[in-house]
């Protein structure tokens, strides 16, 4: 059976806890932060915590300025510019509004992380699927 079949089969729901989100005590933290980097470059995402939050507008001004200067910006840069000019309290409101839809959205979108998360669903199909949030472990890849 090649890589490919096998990761196909991999049941991505065993990264959920009883509430149905994602489990972040399964993910070692770097690998989570990779998940969470990924997830908030994604403009689809980037528009729905930015509204969630008020700050959509801002998002939309600061886009518009810079097509008008001519300035190749994507939506993630321009998301990250902006989150860079806000006090501590605002940044660790979208920190977290993003890591809260992360872990709602994961279910639906695990298999997007598949490249990720192999290495890792394999290592806790051998462990027994036990916290490693903080556990100090490379994973291959």
């Amino acid at each position: 059976m090649s890589d490919e079949s096998s990761a196909q089969r991999r049941d991505f729901a065993k990264f959920l806890g009883e509430n149905g989100q994602l489990n972040v005590r399964l993910v070692p933290r770097p690998l989570y932060l990779q998940l969470l980097e990924r997830y908030k470059a994604d403009p689809e995402h980037i528009d729905a915590v930015y509204g969630e939050l008020y700050w959509l507008w801002d998002l939309n001004a600061r886009a518009t300025a810079a097509a008008e200067a001519g300035r190749d910006a994507s939506r993630a840069d321009l998301a990250l510019e902006l989150a860079g000019e806000m006090d501590d309290r605002g940044w660790w409101k979208l920190t977290e509004t993003f890591e809260q839809h992360l872990w709602r959205d994961f279910a639906a979108d695990a298999a997007s992380y598949a490249d990720l998360l192999d290495p890792l669903y394999v290592l806790q199909e051998a462990e027994g699927w036990r916290d490693l949030h903080y556990a100090q472990i490379e994973l291959p890849g």
